[in-house]
């Protein structure tokens, strides 16, 4: 995905959900280039990249099952995304979607 692709994605998300304050990315192109530096500094948001390298070991992986061919890896992130965080995350003991829901039990 070069960067228009990456931010015509980004502005999408940004009108269903609001501008982030903090984007994390990989070293990728899209996310070095000028265009993309830009796009950040203009709605004042902070680039980082700790996390990422780590989380997609595991994502990458799935999106290529999913989808076949990592070229159409937009059409199956949502259900990736559903998948991973339905999984029991082995420190947390429990799913990461259901870390903002209180139990009553």
């Amino acid at each position: 995905m070069n960067s228009a692709e990456m931010l015509k994605a980004m502005e999408r998300l940004i009108k269903i959900f609001g501008a982030p304050r903090r984007i994390i990315t990989d070293r990728g192109t899209a996310f070095t280039s000028d265009t993309f530096k830009r796009f950040c500094t203009e709605r004042q948001t902070h680039r980082a990249n700790e996390q990422v390298e780590r989380i997609n070991k595991v994502v990458m992986p799935a999106l290529l099952k999913e989808a076949g061919d990592l070229e159409k890896w937009i059409n199956v992130l949502t259900n990736v995304q559903l998948s991973l965080n339905a999984t029991v995350h082995r420190s947390l003991g429990r799913q990461k979607c259901s870390l903002g829901i209180k139990s009553y039990h």
